[in-house]
């Protein structure tokens, strides 16, 4: 059993999940030979997206994400019926070193992307609640 990086798992979060023949929980990923298992060891597929603009947006100085992060572009996304988000980030940023400008980098770089995944995991929150009732 290998687990996944944990930088892995900090670029790929939990969205909100559709019906399939696979376990619906992204929560604990594992791989074992040549799938992807979940703390229920339930075998897991992952169909995503990448959301852009993170990784390279701060660093020329022209803001955090390129393109909306509200709740229609999180809708938009449900929409297409993924259950894993791939953001990429960028160390710069993050660290707020090399030359990022100050307003994007270090806190307000990792206040924004914390806020993004937030508001990502509310909406699972909230759809799974919807699905209980």
């Amino acid at each position: 059993m290998t687990l996944l990086p944990p930088f892995v798992c900090l670029l790929l979060f939990p969205l909100l999940l559709s019906a399939s023949n696979f376990d619906t929980s992204v929560e604990g990923l594992y791989v074992k030979g040549n799938k992807i298992y979940n703390k229920n060891n339930k075998e897991v597929r992952l169909r995503g997206i990448n959301r852009s603009g993170a990784e390279y947006m701060c660093i020329q100085g022209r803001g955090i994400f390129d393109g909306p992060t509200d709740d229609e572009s999180i809708l938009a996304i449900k929409s297409w019926n993924v259950n894993i988000v791939r953001l990429p980030l960028n160390e710069d940023c993050w660290l707020n070193i090399n030359g990022v400008p100050e307003e994007y980098g270090g806190e307000a770089y990792i206040k924004t992307v914390m806020e993004f995944t937030e508001q990502q995991r509310e909406r699972k929150r909230n759809n799974n609640e919807r699905e209980r009732e």
